[in-house]
């Protein structure tokens, strides 16, 4: 489908829209691309490593080798900017503060480590070491692990399932906890620092076991992701109920994915070829597939290393526009933004809807 571009003039109300008719070729509001990357972004090719420690104890969601001295690639990594200036964050301290062991030991274990049930810290973290899966291993080692968190989400759940983990052996550790030839694998996707290129072909094996099939004729028809319906999301957009009314105007149809089962969603995302959004975790559900067109609104000038290096691996078509000033930030709640030029969102996002065409 072929879309009839408009462009809407209104004013500062909202209530009073005004249409008038303009090609787009003469627009001269050129799409403001997103100059930079928060942390890093770096693909690497060839095997991650795998090893096995015959003695370790857990401390602070990660394990310590018999020298009191931090197993890094048991830990929680991120990447990311301060001032410019890249820094790796280990979450989790060098040596360990601790005087005592707690006297429990647990031998033949998988280390999973950190548990994040985020949608996109889970995607991003909490299943890096499943691209391997030793099931000779009489335990899934997670230090803050609660089997409530399975049936919680549905996505977790799901995912589990496909992996074909048995949750059962999933075991939580106490600070202390001795333990005796455990296999920890390294992550394959490190947020915002670096990723394997296998990435790619351990998530889309893992949708490929959910939905069963590719679809190869997706519709050309772009839709929009809203985050107005997220409740527990870092970022909100006041005013983004009145851009989805306008974008309807032009042939373009929003979804919530928070009004979706993860399933649901997955086929959305199977069957649709080009999506629209502010920039969230939404846009990681690309990963399952290859090759998306992803037109991504960011509040700066930023566009995050874990977006980056999905969208390389994933074979993505991605346009990163920053729309800082076509809107404002809300004090003191600076998480919170307001709209105030729809003219000039609607123009970025029309102009590259053509740019995939």
């Amino acid at each position: 489908m072929r879309l009839n571009f408009e462009f809407i003039f209104f004013d500062s109300t909202l209530e009073n829209i005004l249409f008038e008719k303009i090609n787009l070729s003469h627009v001269r509001n050129m799409i403001n691309i997103c100059k930079y990357t928060f942390g890093r972004k770096m693909v690497f090719r060839g095997i991650p490593t795998k090893s096995v420690y015959e003695k370790s104890f857990c401390y602070h969601n990660s394990l310590y080798n018999e020298d009191r001295h931090l197993i890094q690639v048991s830990s929680y990594v991120s990447g990311e900017t301060n001032s410019g200036t890249f820094n790796s964050h280990i979450h989790a301290p060098n040596t360990p503060h601790l005087d005592i062991t707690s006297g429990l030991t647990i031998e033949n274990g998988f280390w999973i480590g950190y548990f994040h049930t985020h949608y996109g810290h889970f995607l991003l973290s909490t299943i890096q070491r499943l691209w391997s899966i030793d099931r000779d291993k009489d335990f899934f080692l997670s230090p803050n692990f609660e089997e409530s968190q399975i049936y919680s989400f549905d996505y977790i759940q799901i995912i589990f399932e496909a992996l074909e983990i048995d949750v059962s052996k999933i075991t939580s550790l106490k600070d202390g906890t001795l333990l005796k030839n455990t296999t920890v694998n390294q992550p394959i996707f490190i947020e915002n620092d670096y990723c394997y290129s296998k990435w790619s072909d351990f998530m889309k094996s893992i949708s490929k076991k959910i939905i069963n099939y590719y679809n190869r004729n997706e519709s050309k028809s772009p839709v929009y992701i809203s985050r107005s319906k997220v409740l527990s999301g870092t970022r909100h957009f006041e005013g983004e109920e009145s851009l989805c009314e306008i974008l309807k105007i032009f042939g373009i149809d929003t979804i919530h994915p928070e009004e979706m089962s993860f399933n649901e969603q997955l086929r959305f995302w199977n069957q649709n070829k080009t999506f629209i959004g502010f920039s969230g975790s939404s846009f990681i559900t690309s990963a399952f597939f290859e090759g998306k067109n992803l037109i991504i609104l960011n509040h700066d000038d930023y566009v995050f290393g874990s977006q980056l290096m999905i969208d390389k691996v994933s074979k993505n078509n991605s346009i990163y526009i920053n729309i800082d000033n076509f809107i404002s930030r809300n004090y003191p709640q600076n998480r919170s933004y307001s709209i105030i030029n729809y003219n000039a969102i609607i123009s970025q996002i029309m102009h590259a809807i053509r740019m995939f065409e």
